[in-house]
């Protein structure tokens, strides 16, 4: 049997290769395969270049309104913020700012050029694409959450049967918890750096299932397990914010129409649970203590170093002048403020606050964070108007409310997979805009 690879194959390699290996980069493994140079960062640099190259033999952009105005709404705070670094190099007489402005800023600016380079490419590259092919692609992405979920399965049976598993050196231990009763003994990273980082990805898999899978309760029911697992606190306050989402979208998707029937399963299924709840307290405590036992400290700011630094950039900001309480001091600052200010325990700011939003604020200024705010809201508000028996808006709209719920306790909005849900709302976006996306 002869093997045909079309040229068409061929030029969607790379794209396909980046889809499928996004979530891999909250792996120390894989963002280590490169001396010196984080492997996610040699990857968007190619595939930036590419799709460059391809725009340029085009030489037009095919976006929609919609598409122009969010990539406006990103691109536009960082633009403005040089001016706040401007007023910030003149008022910052120090240094630590001038490093900050000669290196960090640079290489931020960097970054957003590359991600925006790639989104504008990939969607003027799928602009006429059928909704099968757009899928096809989109499915590489699911691809990797399957693997990356798979592993944590393994890691699982590593830590409740003593199956051999890698060595990733991630944070699997157990922390701020008292007492020694725990189901695990450690929680689940799969291949990532820490619980935080496996938690959005399990979730964009218990999502994009409802699309990409003809049978899609397995994969969520695989999802949950890990991500339960994982003891991740943002996770699970991610998941139970996105169950109040998709219960208020799925009555939008049905037209409100809710039968009677329906309001006596609802009610058999919510007893059914309380009943079970009841019944298994104690073992969902023990289950879940590990979570349970950080929240009395968790929302302390005195004492969570995560939650100081979550409010402290929105106060950080305002102390010196307007301008830059307006525009910040620039993208990539919070390596400047991990020079300059402490925690309450007097170890030094890290140089994020793993929150787009306090990041943002502090970057990017209060208009920067307007604008990243308002994202989300036209996104909801697009999806939400249409969601009538249109399951493309559906995902969409859960994604949406995912990807902005997810970057309050995991920031990598500088990173391929946040790009890649982007890119994927807005094409179901566009794809909801016609007749295939409505079910009658």
């Amino acid at each position: 049997m002869r093997l045909v690879i079309s040229r068409n194959e061929i030029n969607k390699s790379p794209m396909s290769l980046f889809f499928l290996t996004a979530p891999f980069v909250v792996s120390s493994i894989f963002q280590g395969f490169i001396p010196n140079l984080p492997t996610s960062v040699v990857m968007q640099t190619l595939i930036a270049s590419y799709l460059a190259l391809y725009l340029l033999k085009r030489k037009t952009m095919v976006l929609t309104k919609f598409e122009l105005t969010t990539i406006f709404l990103f691109i536009a705070p960082v633009m403005i913020s040089i001016l706040g670094v401007f007023v910030a190099s003149i008022l910052e007489q120090n240094i630590v700012y001038q490093r900050y402005v000669s290196s960090n800023l640079l290489n931020r600016v960097f970054i957003v050029t590359l991600n925006i380079t790639i989104l504008v490419g990939l969607l003027t590259m799928t602009s006429n694409w059928t909704i099968e092919k757009v899928l096809c692609m989109i499915k590489k992405y699911y691809y990797g959450l399957v693997i990356f979920t798979l592993v944590g399965v393994w890691q699982f049976l590593h830590f409740t049967f003593g199956i051999p598993f890698i060595d990733i050196g991630s944070r699997s231990y157990i922390h701020s918890v008292q007492g020694t009763s725990l189901f695990i003994s450690q929680r689940l990273t799969s291949l990532a750096a820490e619980p935080s980082f496996l938690a959005p990805l399990v979730i964009d898999l218990m999502i994009l299932t409802w699309l990409l899978s003809k049978k899609p309760i397995r994969a969520f029911i695989l999802g949950l397990f890990v991500l339960i697992f994982s003891y991740s606190g943002g996770g699970y306050l991610n998941l139970s914010i996105l169950v109040i989402a998709y219960i208020f979208g799925h009555l939008k998707f049905k037209g409100y129409k809710v039968s009677k029937k329906q309001c006596l399963y609802f009610f058999l299924v919510s007893l059914l649970v309380l009943v079970f709840i009841a019944q298994y307290s104690n073992n969902i405590y023990e289950i879940l203590y590990p979570v349970l036992n950080r929240t009395n400290s968790i929302f302390d700011i005195q004492k969570s170093g995560r939650m100081y630094m979550f409010i402290m950039p929105f106060i950080w900001v305002l102390r010196n002048n307007i301008i830059n309480a307006l525009f910040g001091y620039g993208p990539n600052s919070f390596n400047y403020l991990n020079q300059t200010e402490t925690l309450t325990n007097g170890s030094p700011v890290h140089v994020t606050s793993n929150n787009l939003y306090s990041d943002t604020v502090f970057e990017l200024g209060y208009i920067g964070l307007a604008s990243y705010i308002t994202i989300p809201m036209l996104m909801i508000k697009k999806t939400w108007g249409g969601m009538y028996r249109n399951r493309y808006y559906m995902i969409a709209y859960m994604l949406t409310v995912h990807i902005f719920l997810s970057s309050i306790y995991r920031a990598d909005f500088m990173q391929p997979r946040f790009w890649v849900i982007i890119f994927i709302i807005l094409k179901l976006i566009k794809q909801g805009g016609g007749d295939s996306g409505r079910r009658e």
